[in-house]
């Protein structure tokens, strides 16, 4: 993956040895790894988030 403007543009004028910025995409490193735990924690955020939106609406309409 190119990732910042100089991998980019090494690439581009046909540089074989194309130097890579370890802190391009520290974000992406752990759920990289650990897929199937970063999915779990994605789903239990998305319905804690929808759970409680879910019993404020509730509680306004009732």
């Amino acid at each position: 993956d190119l990732v910042t403007y100089r991998e980019i543009l090494a690439f581009m004028n046909g540089e074989a040895n194309i130097e890579r910025d370890p802190r391009a995409l520290p974000r992406r490193a752990w759920p990289t790894k650990h897929r199937l735990a970063y999915d779990l924690l994605t789903f239990i955020a998305a319905a804690a988030i929808g759970g409680a939106l879910g019993f404020a609406v509730w509680g306004l309409l009732n």
